[in-house]
């Protein structure tokens, strides 16, 4: 596996089981397919540094579950799935051993790829819908409501009242009547207060959680910066 970092810290977001606070340690794998020659990712990605397939450097499951000491991991990129299959040590080989060692595991995925068949008690998914301020909006893989069950959490990264008109819409539209997956919303840093954004879940009646971004909270800007003190590999 191509591996940006890993260090211990907490989920600062909705991660499918007691939320943000919770202590983890967060596996950052490199590489993101919605980067190409022609497709720049997303505006305001926060992770740009492990876009890059190249960045980091391989490591081996046995590497990677050395350096794991929490009952949570949080798995994440880049775009982690594209790493599922691919090579004699990949995703899928580490995360089958973390249930058997019965740990809690989130994977964080942009919601451009399948999601690959359940069925491993302790896996959640955490699956963005990308919104027109992305630039990605393109990019959602219609499928993955389906694949998604109670366990789950579809997350809406809000920068404005396009962006959240957007994700009412959805919510109510595609989403409705499917009591599968949890339905989160939250903001693009510095773009937009969480005060505004509640005030308008409250004025349209949405049962959605909140999610706060609470490494952000506690390091500001600089929350990145403490992930490569910590954690590059």
């Amino acid at each position: 596996m191509r591996v940006y970092s890993i260090f211990r810290s907490f989920d600062g977001e909705s991660n499918g089981f007691s939320g943000p606070g919770e202590s983890t340690t967060f596996v950052r794998l490199a590489g993101c397919n919605l980067v190409t020659d022609t497709n720049p990712g997303c505006v305001g990605c926060d992770t740009k540094y492990a876009q890059d397939a190249d960045a980091g450097r391989e490591m081996s499951v046995t590497e990677v579950l050395d350096r794991i000491h929490t009952n949570k991991i949080t798995i994440t990129g880049g775009e982690p799935l594209l790493q599922w299959s691919e090579g004699d040590q990949n995703l899928e080989m580490l995360v089958d051993k973390l249930v058997k060692e019965r740990k809690k595991i989130t994977i964080e995925t942009n919601g451009s790829m399948a999601l690959p068949h359940k069925g491993r008690k302790g896996l959640r998914f955490i699956v963005d819908w990308k919104l027109p301020s992305s630039g990605q909006e393109t990019q959602n893989l219609m499928d993955n409501i389906y694949l998604m069950d109670v366990r789950d959490v579809f997350k809406f990264v809000v920068r404005d009242r396009k962006d959240f008109d957007r994700a009412t819409q959805i919510i109510r539209g595609m989403l409705s009547g499917r009591k599968k997956a949890k339905v989160s919303i939250g903001c693009i840093w510095n773009e937009l207060d969480l005060q505004t954004l509640w005030t308008w879940v409250q004025e349209e009646k949405l049962d959605v959680q909140l999610n706060i971004q609470l490494h952000k909270m506690v390091w500001g800007d600089d929350s990145n910066k403490v992930e490569d003190d910590v954690g590059k590999v």
